[in-house]
């Protein structure tokens, strides 16, 4: 059994790759399961949440393999 729990990624918003890579996640997980964070003016966090529905969840293993891409 896979366990499917929220994830976060801290985005420096000084690099414009990762404020371009910051709308690209957030759009490939969806924006109603998505949570933004300001920590300051350079930094963001998204927090990505599951959704309640059980049948989106192979889709989601996808769509977080997409997003954790590059991820160091």
């Amino acid at each position: 059994m896979t366990l499917h729990s929220e994830f976060t990624i801290v985005y420096d918003l000084r690099d414009p790759q990762a404020w371009m890579k910051a709308h690209r996640d957030r759009n490939y997980w969806g924006k109603l399961y998505t949570d933004i964070d300001v920590l300051d003016n350079d930094h963001m966090i998204l927090s990505f949440r599951p959704a309640p529905d059980k049948r989106r969840r192979a889709w989601e293993q996808v769509r977080k393999r997409w997003i954790l891409e590059g991820v160091a």
